[in-house]
């Protein structure tokens, strides 16, 4: 098993034994790619089971990804669950990629 893949194992794991045990939101952390300008601060996204939201936004969640739509549908997040990598984008226009997506450390 790779290492993004026991990454992105380990991340979906810690995620649905959160939902299990009725716990606060899991707090995902990715890299933030812009396709021009290369790398920018990591993004922190809170993924909450039992509300069925991602950022405080309605959410499918599904085994294989996280998906939300922001100001009436123009912005879209998808975050794949398996792979640990995702995009944002602007009316179907992809601004920027998510990439080596993991549980964020509890504070």
């Amino acid at each position: 098993m790779t290492k993004l893949h026991a990454a992105s194992f380990v991340v979906a794991a810690v995620l649905i034994a959160a939902k299990a045990v009725g716990a606060e939101p899991g707090k995902v952390k990715c890299e933030e790619w812009h396709p021009r300008l290369g790398q920018n601060a990591d993004k922190l996204f809170a993924i909450d089971f039992d509300a069925k939201t991602c950022n405080g936004q309605p959410c499918s969640i599904s085994g294989i990804e996280f998906k939300w739509q922001e100001q009436n549908g123009r912005y879209e997040t998808t975050l794949n669950r398996r792979t640990g990598e995702g995009s944002f984008s602007y009316q179907g226009e992809m601004l920027f990629s998510y990439k080596n997506c993991t549980l964020a450390p509890a504070r």
